[in-house]
């Protein structure tokens, strides 16, 4: 009985150690700032999906389908010009605004993308006989289009600054205020075609008004442009500019060569199927981008680098078992067509996101030692892979093909990342 008392003292003690272990462990994690930076850069980014779903289900409710078609080209619209007009910027701030004045970063980002995007949408609108004759109905139309355009674009800038700010929560709470367009569908049915617009409008309106606000709080006021800073960025925004557009140029893209090569019903499989698998994708971005953010903040890079890796890894594994278990049954949601065509492609886009970890972290690294010819060099390899690929494996392997290339590109962009250039990875 002695004996078995102390050794149930002694595990009574051990019990308690642990439970104390896991509780400063947990804690540890929690105040963390790469998890909590990377928690909340995916917490916004599976917000924004899902808030934009439930919001074009709860449209088709009550608006026509040329309702819907015309709000979804407009957004659409405006979405590729701040795409454009971004000018790498976002990155600059993040990499500039632990050593730099974080007002004078942040105002000279606002006014130069502000003012590009709306430039952008004023030649847009100029030549919109050519672009898409039917888009505006009126100058009252492209009014609006041109305040929208300036407002999405301070609301990205603000977005960017709270995560090099390392409060990236506040951006997760921007994307629910944006998410409250849900709130206006109803109201402004009497308002005619243009009312869901018009929501997108509303909605980013009020995530601005928070964001400046909180950067107020946080002591980013805006003033005037640094032209200094516009100076000694530039190069590095330029490579982080050509590297962005070299990776958005072929998911735009691919649609149209699937619909060119394979027809209508192929592209409308690769489109659906490749917005699911964007909650993989989501994982190894919101992760290194938060390895961007505190490998700028001068934080133990090789710690960081580890943290990142293996963090992605853990949360991509169960994403990726749950798209293999219920990935026909989403597909299925679409349609029959969906299942038998799409849910291959799924895995292999999933299976693509396995390596993507290891590019994006790359990219990551380089960004911090401002390596911009590394960006650049990388992001042509695999947009001539992934792009070259495509071509080819469509012919021989239909929609699969596409998956195929997407694994062969990031696959090779790894190879060349641990092997060919091993000091810099």
């Amino acid at each position: 009985m002695r004996d078995f008392g102390i050794n149930a003292e002694f595990i009574r003690a051990g019990m308690n150690k642990l439970k104390k272990f896991h509780i400063d462990d947990i804690s540890k994690i929690i105040n963390d700032s790469f998890y909590k930076s990377s928690m909340f850069i995916l917490i916004s980014q599976l917000l924004a999906a899902i808030l934009g779903l439930a919001f074009w289900v709860v449209a088709a409710m009550f608006y026509s389908q040329e309702e819907i078609g015309r709000t979804t080209a407009l957004v659409s619209a405006a979405a590729l010009i701040i795409t454009i007009t971004r000018l790498g910027m976002e990155h600059s701030m993040i990499r500039f605004f632990p050593d730099g004045d974080q007002s004078k970063i942040f105002s000279t980002t606002v006014f130069i993308s502000t003012i590009c995007a709306v430039f952008t949408g004023t030649i847009f609108i100029l030549g919109i006989d050519f672009f898409s004759p039917n888009l505006f109905s009126s100058m009252d139309e492209e009014l609006l289009f041109l305040i929208y355009l300036s407002i999405t674009s301070i609301a990205s800038s603000a977005s960017s600054a709270f995560i090099a700010a390392r409060k990236s929560q506040y951006s997760a709470i921007q994307t629910i205020l944006i998410g409250s367009r849900l709130i206006f569908i109803i109201p402004l049915i009497s308002v005619g075609i243009i009312a869901l617009f018009i929501s997108y409008l509303a909605a980013y309106f009020i995530s601005v008004v928070f964001s400046i606000i909180i950067l107020y709080i946080l002591r980013i006021k805006i003033v005037s442009i640094d032209v200094e800073y516009i100076r000694y960025s530039l190069h590095f925004s330029t490579a982080n500019y050509l590297s962005g557009l070299l990776m958005t140029i072929p998911t735009m893209a691919l649609p149209i060569v699937v619909f060119n090569i394979l027809g209508a019903p192929s592209a409308g499989v690769y489109y659906i199927t490749y917005s699911f698998a964007t909650m993989m994708f989501m994982i190894p971005i919101a992760c290194s981008t938060s390895l961007f953010v505190e490998g700028s903040y001068g934080e133990g890079l090789r710690r960081t680098i580890f943290k990142t890796i293996v963090t992605s890894y853990i949360l991509l594994a169960p994403a990726f078992i749950s798209y293999v278990l219920f990935g026909k049954w989403l597909l299925g949601l679409m349609g029959p067509e969906f299942v038998e065509n799409g849910y291959e492609l799924l895995l292999l886009f999933g299976i693509s996101s396995f390596l993507l970890i290891i590019y994006q972290t790359y990219i990551s690294i380089a960004r911090i030692k401002k390596d911009s010819m590394q960006i650049i060099y990388m992001g042509v390899l695999n947009f001539c892979l992934l792009i070259g690929l495509s071509y080819y494996l469509i012919e021989t392997q239909g929609i699969l093909g596409i998956g195929y290339a997407w694994i062969l590109s990031y696959g090779i962009c790894a190879v060349a990342i641990l092997f060919l250039n091993p000091k810099r990875s």
